[in-house]
Parts: structure tokens; sequence; C-alpha cells
């Protein structure tokens, strides 16, 4: 913002309220900036998922003797 904030609740002019508005140029960097921060880089290799999906739902097997049958 260009101008600082109003310290009464009087009604703005239409030139008040764009004077207060930042440039077009300076609103289009930081946004193009923040599209890029939150972006994840494309080649970026993720490492494997510890807990897949399917793994999930499957109970453990009891540890204990081997039965012979």
């Amino acid at each position: 913002m260009r101008e600082p904030p109003p310290q009464s609740k009087a009604p703005l002019s239409e030139a008040e309220f764009l004077r207060a508005l930042p440039a077009v140029n300076t609103t289009c960097r930081v946004l193009g900036v923040l599209w890029v921060l939150r972006n994840e880089p494309l080649d970026m290799v993720r490492p494997p998922d510890p807990h897949p999906a399917s793994a999930q739902g499957t109970p453990a097997l009891p540890k204990g003797p081997q039965r012979p049958w």
C-alpha cells in the first residue's frame, strides 16, 4: 500500500482509493514470486512413501513358532 491506513471511517473517493493501491507492476511481481515459491520444482525427486496406502489396512502377522502343518 502506498498510503497509510485511514484514521477515520469517512467514505473514500475513487481517486483516494486508487492512490492507496500499489502499482500494477509491483503487484505482478509479488504474485509471480508467490506462485514460484508455492509450486514444487518439476525436477524434484520425492522419497518413497514409508507407509503406502495399500499397506495401511493389512494386519501384522503374529511372530511365534512356525507350525509344521
